[in-house]
């Protein structure tokens, strides 16, 4: 640039360098030409000025609770509800029915994401226990997103399950006999004193087929079948707490006994065995509350 500039000053008759009036006049013209060139470097490269400090990201906060219909609140208030109003603590409350680890493993990110929150505190498993699973990868893949967002954890331990409790209606009242319109005085005089006997029974009946192993045994009582099924749902219960122990101490996880806390009493789940009533809600929200 300084050369065409040269070029202009000598056809333009000053560009003589013997003269030192001219020679002052290309070196203030020269100056003024490279003004506008640091304004330029200033805005659009590197300059002197300190470069800005980087924004720093918005800290974490309140208490995420995810979970299944359990954490949804299914006929009853929420724990998660609870929670926010025993502690003053905000919470956001994710439940959806029907989840497993497995969905709660592939959507925790995303809800840490939206809510921003501190601190996450989970509870899935019933309804693998319900389908004979006991969460398998999913709680590590769950607790490894978590902690690698920079979330807090506590897990919890799923409650008991029960057998159904149906209740049956009442069935409505017989009515009566009709009255004989015309009743026969005479009972029959001469009935047969040697009716024929009964076919002999099938001396051998086709055999049952093979029960259920999963069935209790046949011939049992309505109080042996419910001891039965009460043994099977906890031997699926704790085979997934036992998933959801390992997965928490892999990685100093926490582990909050909400199964403990709920003991035997059957009056703290509804009729249908899995779904807490309200004072089960209560029990999880007490115990989440006191592990944080």
């Amino acid at each position: 640039m300084l050369v065409c500039l040269g070029c202009f000053l000598s056809a333009c008759g000053g560009g003589d360098s013997s003269d030192d009036s001219d020679s002052a006049d290309s070196t203030n013209m020269v100056e003024t030409a490279t003004e506008p060139m640091a304004e330029i470097t200033t805005s659009g490269g590197p300059s002197d000025e300190p470069d800005p400090e980087p924004q720093a990201s918005t800290p974490r906060s309140g208490v995420l609770a995810i979970g299944d219909s359990i954490t949804l609140g299914f006929q009853a208030e929420s724990w998660a509800n609870k929670l926010a109003r025993f502690s003053g603590v905000q919470v956001f409350r994710s439940g959806i029915g029907g989840n497993r680890a497995r969905n709660i493993a592939s959507r925790i990110g995303d809800e840490l994401d939206s809510t921003n929150a501190e601190l996450v505190l989970i509870l899935v498993g019933t309804n693998d226990a319900r389908a004979n699973s006991t969460g398998g990868s999913a709680y590590g893949s769950m607790l490894d997103t978590a902690i690698g967002r920079g979330a807090r954890v506590l897990i919890g331990t799923i409650p008991p399950q029960y057998p159904e409790i149906v209740i049956e209606p009442e069935p409505d009242p017989e009515p009566g006999p009709d009255p004989d319109p015309d009743p026969d005085p005479d009972p029959d005089p001469d009935p047969d004193p040697d009716p024929d006997p009964d076919p002999d029974p099938d001396p051998d009946p086709d055999p049952d087929p093979d029960p259920d192993p999963s069935d209790p045994p046949e011939g049992t009582n309505t109080a042996s079948r419910v001891s039965f099924s009460l043994a099977k749902n906890t031997t699926q219960v704790n085979a997934v707490n036992a998933s959801i122990r390992a997965a928490a101490a892999a990685r100093g996880v926490g582990v909050v006994d909400v199964y403990g806390a709920f003991g035997t009493d059957r009056a703290l789940m509804q009729d249908d065995g899995f779904h807490p009533t309200d004072a089960g809600q209560n029990v999880i929200a007490v115990r989440f509350g006191e592990s944080f």
